[in-house]
């Protein structure tokens, strides 16, 4: 074959058009892996059991796959804190000033454990659509659509994404779900926190 025809086929080879991500591939690739290769995170979190409890925490985590992370709760007041390190759980009943030993963490919370069941939740996506909204003045491309959520025994979630077109980071996130009766809403607001140091209760 002569050099010439060669290198006409792989200049033809490369300006095929790259496919784009469909809204339904967004939505699964985002629901699967969050906010992959970002660093640590800040999650500013509104929880709430419909009829029965409100709660606002912030989540400092290590990210990238890490199961590392804290939890501190703004309301309701004197909640306790929690902490992950590796495969263990600690406690806190005075804003961190102390941590007590909970319980060594099972195989269902490994965050490959946890992505498997993301990735099977993720085949049951349904209603999905694709738009865009502000995030405090950014304009953000959104995704959101329905599922079967194993964590809550199969009951639907109905979950929508924020994502910013320039950086690919998620910056806000709404979960609703409805199980056996019992509606909750959560509220995710997400900013990197690249200075992160976690507490070493050991």
């Amino acid at each position: 074959m002569k050099p010439l025809f060669v290198a006409a086929l792989l200049l033809a080879a490369g300006a095929q058009p790259v496919l784009a991500e469909s809204c339904e591939e967004k939505f699964v690739r985002l629901l699967v892996d969050g906010n992959p290769d970002f660093g640590p995170m800040r999650i500013h979190t509104f929880s709430e059991i419909k009829g029965v409890y409100k709660s606002e925490s912030y989540n400092y985590s290590r990210g990238d796959g890490s199961i590392d992370s804290m939890t501190t709760v703004v309301a309701p007041e004197n909640s306790p804190w929690s902490l992950f390190l590796g495969k263990k759980m600690w406690m806190s009943t005075d804003k961190g000033e102390s941590w007590t030993f909970v319980r060594e963490l099972d195989a269902q919370s490994d965050p490959k454990a946890v992505k498997e069941a993301l990735r099977k939740d993720a085949g049951t996506a349904a209603n999905v659509s694709c738009g865009a909204e502000e995030v405090e003045g950014v304009m953000h491309d959104t995704v959101e659509g329905d599922y079967n959520s194993s964590g809550l025994q199969g009951a639907v979630a109905h979950q929508k994404y924020w994502v910013n077109p320039d950086s690919g980071l998620i910056a806000k996130t709404f979960i609703a779900t409805n199980a056996n009766g019992t509606q909750s809403e959560f509220v995710e607001y997400i900013e990197k926190w690249p200075d992160l140091v976690l507490p070493n209760p050991e």
